[in-house]
C-alpha cells in the first residue's frame, strides 16, 4: 500500500494503566488508560514529553506523547492498520466499570440495565440488556457490549492550547492515590442527539483545571496532575484520589474538625476561584472530599460546572444547595452554597 510522507500513522503501545471502579465512591465519574499514540510523519520518531514536549503543539500528531517506556518509530511507505479492539469478556460484576438500572417511574420495576467496560487501551464498551442486573448472565453482558466511538466521548486535543499531559503510569485499579475523571457514561444515551456534548464537558473541565492551577496548587482544591491523551484525544483528567466526601464522612465516621476551621478552609478555596474570575456553581457535600491526614479538612472537587463569571452553563447546580435555578456562572451561587453548608454542618441530614 502506497502512502505519502505527509500521512500519519497510529501505532499500538502497551500500558499497565487500567480503570478504577472505586472512583465512584469519591463522587466522581469514571477511570483511566493509555494505549495508542500518534506516531507522526512516516519514518520519524516522536519525543517523550521529558525531552522537550511542551503541550502547546499537542493538537498535531507529532506532539502527542507516547508511553514513557516506549520509543516509537514508523517504517517509511508502510501504513500499520489498527484493528478494532475486541470486546472484553465479562465474567462477573467486578469486570464492569459501571452498572445502573433504569426504573419505570410508575411501577418502580427495572426497564433495562446499562453497563460499560473500559479496557487497558482506554477503549469504552457500552451495553444495555432488558433485564434486572441480577438476572443477566456473564455471557449476556459480554454479547451486549459495543465499542463507543472515541469522537462520541473524548475531545481532540485543541491546537494552540497549553495542556498538561500526564505521563504517570502508576495508576491501577486498586491505587487510591489517583483518580481519573472520565466522561460520565451514564449520560451517553441522553447525549445521543448531540455527540459534541460529552467531549465538550471533558475538555472544558480540563481547561478550567489548567486555569485554576496555573499559579500553583491550593491546599483546599483537589491536586491536578494533567490529562491523559490517547489516540490524539483527551481521555481523562488525572487528580489526587480521596476516600470519602463530606456527606459520607459525617454519615460513617462522625464529627470533623471544628466547624469554623472547616468553613474557613473551604471559603479559602472559593476565594481562590473568585480571584481568578471563576465560580464553582455546584458546591455541595458530595463535591467536598475529606483529607483525613490533616484532621479532616475540606478539598473542593468537581469543576464540571466551574466557569468564568457571566458565562452560560451547560450543567447546573444541585437541588437543595441553590436558592433558585440559574443558567450563568456567578459568584453568588457559591456564597449561597457556603452558607447552606455551614447551616447543614450544625445538624446534618442524610437523604
Amino acid at each position: 500500500m502506497q502512502v505519502s510522507q505527509d500521512q500519519f500513522v497510529l501505532v499500538p503501545i502497551s500500558s499497565s494503566v487500567t480503570g478504577d471502579r472505586k472512583a465512584q465512591r469519591q463522587g466522581h465519574n469514571e477511570v483511566v488508560g493509555l494505549g495508542l499514540a500518534w506516531a507522526g510523519r512516516l519514518g520519524e520518531a516522536q519525543p517523550h514529553p521529558a525531552h522537550g514536549f511542551d503541550g502547546a503543539g499537542c493538537s498535531q500528531p507529532q506532539g502527542i506523547p507516547s508511553s514513557p517506556s516506549h520509543f516509537i518509530m514508523t517504517v517509511p511507505n508502510i501504513v500499520q492498520s489498527v484493528p478494532a479492539p475486541a470486546a472484553p469478556q465479562v465474567k462477573s460484576f467486578d469486570d464492569l466499570d459501571g452498572l445502573y438500572e433504569s426504573l419505570d417511574p410508575e411501577t418502580g420495576e427495572t426497564r433495562y440495565t446499562t453497563f460499560y467496560v473500559i479496557d487497558n487501551q482506554d477503549n469504552v464498551f457500552f451495553g444495555q440488556v432488558l433485564k434486572e442486573r441480577k438476572l443477566i448472565t456473564p455471557e449476556e453482558f459480554t454479547d451486549a457490549l459495543r465499542l463507543v466511538p472515541d469522537e462520541d466521548i473524548y475531545p481532540k486535543v485543541p491546537p494552540g492550547v497549553e495542556l498538561t499531559i500526564s505521563t504517570d503510569t502508576t495508576i491501577h485499579r486498586d491505587n487510591d492515590a489517583f483518580y481519573v475523571k472520565r466522561p460520565q457514561m451514564s449520560s451517553y444515551d441522553d447525549a445521543a442527539e448531540d455527540r459534541e456534548f460529552m467531549p465538550k464537558l471533558l475538555l472544558d473541565e480540563a481547561l478550567i483545571m489548567e486555569r485554576i492551577t496555573s499559579g500553583g496548587p491550593h491546599p483546599n482544591i483537589v491536586p491536578y496532575y494533567g490529562c491523559r491523551v490517547h489516540r490524539g484525544r483527551v481521555t481523562g483528567i488525572v487528580l489526587k484520589g480521596y476516600t470519602l466526601n463530606l456527606h459520607e464522612h459525617l454519615l460513617r465516621r462522625g464529627p470533623l474538625v471544628p466547624t469554623d476551621r472547616f468553613m474557613e478552609a473551604l471559603e479559602s478555596a472559593v476565594r481562590h476561584l473568585h480571584s481568578l474570575g471563576l465560580a464553582h456553581n455546584d458546591i455541595n457535600p458530595r463535591n467536598i472530599m475529606i483529607e483525613r491526614k490533616d484532621g479532616g479538612i475540606p478539598i473542593l472537587i468537581d469543576f464540571g460546572s466551574c466557569q468564568p463569571f457571566g458565562k452560560p452553563l451547560v450543567t447546573l447546580g444541585t437541588e437543595g444547595w441553590v436558592d433558585e435555578i440559574f443558567f450563568t456562572s456567578e459568584k453568588e451561587h457559591d456564597l449561597v452554597a457556603l452558607e447552606k453548608i455551614r447551616e447543614w454542618l450544625v445538624n446534618p441530614t442524610f437523604d
